[in-house]
């Protein structure tokens, strides 16, 4: 009977150490995409808007179902300049973004490949706009 005991003690701390394991390699992925995504979202930043000096991230970020990072902050040490957008890590870009600057002229909408669905109040009902690009 103390066997089994024993056995079943060593079954538990087993299961517990690879949860804990897997929680923690879930969250240094995590970490991994989020710094990729705050990389390439400088990156765009300072490519397509006027007069980016700084970028500031804030420390909230949302990884959506299907592998879209969401990352926010704002530029130039001005709170009221705030951006948010999501990275595609699949195709290593952003796809959506809203930005408080101004943009560089040449730049255009870089959205290739994505559905995405408008929900716009007009007349006092929604209508529902759906959107395709290619590239």
């Amino acid at each position: 009977m103390r066997k089994y005991i024993i056995i079943l003690i060593v079954i538990i701390i087993a299961v517990g150490v690879f949860f804990v394991k897997h929680q923690y390699d879930k969250h240094k992925n995590e970490e991994k995409l989020v710094i990729e995504a705050q990389e390439h979202m400088k990156n765009y930043l300072k490519k397509d808007y006027k007069n980016v000096k700084e970028v500031h991230f804030s420390k909230d970020y949302n990884i959506d179902p299907t592998g879209g990072v969401e990352v926010s902050g704002y530029i130039n040490n001005n709170k009221e300049k705030e951006f948010s957008g999501i990275y595609d890590p699949t195709n290593k870009e952003i796809g959506i973004s809203v930005v408080n600057a101004e943009e560089r002229q040449n730049t255009h909408l870089r959205m290739s490949g994505y559905l995405f669905c408008l929900i716009i109040l007009q007349d006092s009902r929604y209508v529902s706009h759906t959107v395709q690009t290619y590239s």
